[in-house]
């Protein structure tokens, strides 16, 4: 099905959009959590720098989208696997009790970096520039929660 010029140019602005919003999300930086371990031995950390890596590949993705061109394509598809198993693993994160106040704003912001990933995926298969808006509102809140919970857990260091 043929879409329109104008339905064109709204996915294109808003794939920079989300590119946007990622290499904020990049450079907000995601808690330090090192205290925190999961069974798998990858801690907090490593899963920030993981999903702090991730974005920057998406933003650099989709800021020269080639939507139709296979290799492009799962070079996307494979970060946007990173942020779904990266909720995974952060759902078995076992903070210290007193960094628990900062795991849930973290894990509520993976969640939503992962139901974005779900968006995007569906945006682009099915050329739903509607779509590709909620899954760009999902990174902005989960941006916003990265941020408070870098707040808390400054916080919580400097009270130490």
């Amino acid at each position: 099905m043929m879409r329109s010029h104008e339905q064109a140019i709204l996915f294109g602005v808003l794939l920079v959009f989300v590119g946007t919003v990622l290499a904020v999300g990049g450079l907000i930086g995601l808690p330090d959590t090192r205290p925190w371990h999961v069974p798998t031995g990858i801690d907090g950390a490593i899963l920030g720098a993981v999903i702090a890596e991730s974005f920057e590949d998406v933003s650099e993705l989709v800021g020269a989208p080639r939507i139709g061109q296979d290799d492009w394509t799962i070079a996307l598809v494979a970060q946007l696997y990173i942020w779904k198993s990266s909720y995974q693993e952060a759902l078995a994160l076992d903070p210290p009790e007193a960094f628990a106040v900062v795991h849930d704003p973290f894990l509520e912001a993976m969640s939503l970096y992962d139901g974005s990933a779900d968006d995007i995926v569906y945006a682009l298969d099915n050329f739903d520039a509607d779509r590709l808006a909620t899954a760009l509102d999902k990174m902005n809140r989960a941006n916003l929660l990265i941020l408070e919970a870098n707040r808390l857990i400054n916080d919580l260091t400097e009270n130490r």
